[in-house]
């Protein structure tokens, strides 16, 4: 079968949530109506209260407003099958986004249903009442497909599509800085950071959350706090924290706006990339973000962890430079700012295989094949 009429549903996009709305705007939504002969996108929607940086609401409201945008995307997916004749709904939705019952009424009156989700290694509750009923479930981290592959469903482990209308040649010709890295201090950033810039890297540090004030204050009380690290047997982890964080602070140079964004990257010789994050076990693990496809994209030199995924979807140190630990990040990333010709082509063939095997034009085509 062929995609060629779609309803595009992305919570995200219809949220004031800032950065994750532009960013799957152009390169979900944007991105699949450049590829298909029909996108429709539900209109009048409001997802404020299924985010998670939302404030914390009762579940029963949740379950009122779970209904509530239920029943419009109900009706306007309904109205968009009359009229046009739907080959499938594409979402990327969590399981809190819309009710299961939706999922299965569209699949019985005839319309497949593809949910996209990633962090399925360590989020795969927040997407299970979805992924138990979806036509197909498309995620891209290759260490979920046990879990998916246990529900009975169709799956399909494919990585993340960019837009390339929103993805100019950002090669850098004349860096203004050395190596730097854009994003949250979630996980252990923080630590692997303090690390590099202890060995002697150049970062430089870009994003939000990085305010003294708010990485070290917790509201539960200390006794409470010294139980919890106990149980958790993270204390070590605690301590490095607390001992590299001035020298991060000192790296970092405030949040970076969109707009400033490519102009940024041309400038700058080497981009960090840090992709751990706890999996169900509590245990960090490397896997796939939509940065490992976004920054070779746009022709960045990328450092980022080895894993699966990275080392499948790319030339090892050719297209992207794979790391295995932060001692090897250091020596990797302190060769590439001695050759900087080498930086750049790194980029340059990153961005060609970005463009020729990860853009909505082929994953369409991929998701048709596996519905």
């Amino acid at each position: 079968m062929k995609l060629r009429r779609i309803f595009c549903l992305v919570p995200d996009c219809h949220s004031s949530s800032g950065h994750y709305n532009t960013l799957w705007r152009n390169h979900f939504e944007l991105g699949v109506a450049g590829v298909v002969e029909r996108v429709v996108f539900p209109v009048g929607l409001h997802f404020d209260w299924a985010r998670s940086d939302f404030p914390q609401l009762s579940e029963n409201l949740v379950s009122r407003a779970r209904a509530e945008q239920s029943e419009k995307l109900r009706a306007q997916i309904f109205a968009a099958h009359s009229e046009h004749g739907l080959d499938a709904v594409l979402s990327y939705c969590y399981g809190r986004d819309v009710e299961q019952g939706l999922v299965t009424e569209c699949i019985s009156r005839g319309i497949p249903w593809i949910n996209f989700f990633c962090d399925s290694t360590h989020q795969f509750e927040h997407v299970e009442t979805i992924a138990r009923v979806a036509s197909l479930n498309w995620f891209p981290e290759h260490a979920a497909t046990r879990t998916y592959q246990a529900l009975g469903r169709k799956f399909v482990c494919l990585p993340y599509a960019v837009n390339p209308d929103f993805m100019p040649d950002c090669t850098t010709e004349r860096a203004e800085r050395s190596a730097a890295f854009i994003g949250l201090p979630t996980t252990n950033r923080v630590q692997q950071l303090g690390i590099l810039l202890w060995l002697g890297i150049p970062l430089e540090i870009r994003g939000r959350g990085w305010d003294a004030r708010t990485q070290f204050h917790n509201p539960v009380p200390k006794w409470r706090r010294l139980a919890q690290i106990a149980r958790a047997g993270n204390f070590g982890e605690k301590l490095l924290r607390r001992a590299v964080w001035k020298r991060v602070e000192s790296a970092f140079r405030g949040p970076l706006p969109d707009a400033e964004l490519q102009s940024y990257l041309r400038k700058t010789r080497v981009l960090l990339g840090l992709n751990q994050g706890r999996d169900r076990s509590g245990v960090y693990e490397s896997y796939l973000k939509f940065r490992d496809i976004e920054f070779p994209g746009y022709g960045c030199c990328y450092v980022t962890q080895a894993n699966a995924d990275t080392t499948r979807l790319f030339a090892r140190d050719e297209e992207i430079v794979l790391y295995d630990g932060i001692w090897d990040a250091h020596k990797k990333i302190d060769l590439l700012l001695r050759n900087p010709d080498r930086a750049k082509e790194i980029g340059k063939r990153a961005r060609q295989r970005v463009l020729r095997e990860h853009t909505w034009q082929r994953r369409i085509a991929q998701l048709a094949e596996a519905l």
